[in-house]
């Protein structure tokens, strides 16, 4: 399934480069160069986390249901809509959209 702008759990995303943020203990607050700050928290923080190094969602998708113990496909439905959200924001950046989604037990 894939989003709006085509991620998908093959996608391999990261951090936009020259990115405002400012962390507390409980929240990020990133800005775009063009665009609204964003304050992410509790499940959203996860997931801004898991893409501090460049990731494929459905490994990060994968990684994060693990840690939830929750069902992959549950999570993927809820990450991928935000994923997008955050690409379309210009806070995340696809950098191949064919990647694949090989999970790495070790990285969880």
């Amino acid at each position: 399934m894939a989003s709006e702008l085509g991620v998908d759990a093959a996608t391999l995303v990261g951090h936009a480069p020259g990115l405002l943020v400012r962390r507390t203990s409980s929240s990020v607050v990133a800005l775009a160069h063009a665009g609204e700050p964003k304050a992410l928290r509790e499940q959203a923080l996860d997931v801004w986390d898991a893409f501090l190094e460049p990731g494929v969602v459905g490994v990060i998708t994968e990684q994060i249901a693990r840690r939830y113990g929750a069902e992959p496909e549950t999570v993927e439905t809820d990450v991928l809509p935000f994923v997008d959200e955050l690409v379309g924001d210009g806070l995340l950046v696809v950098i191949e959209r064919t990647a694949s989604p090989v999970v790495d037990d070790d990285l969880g």
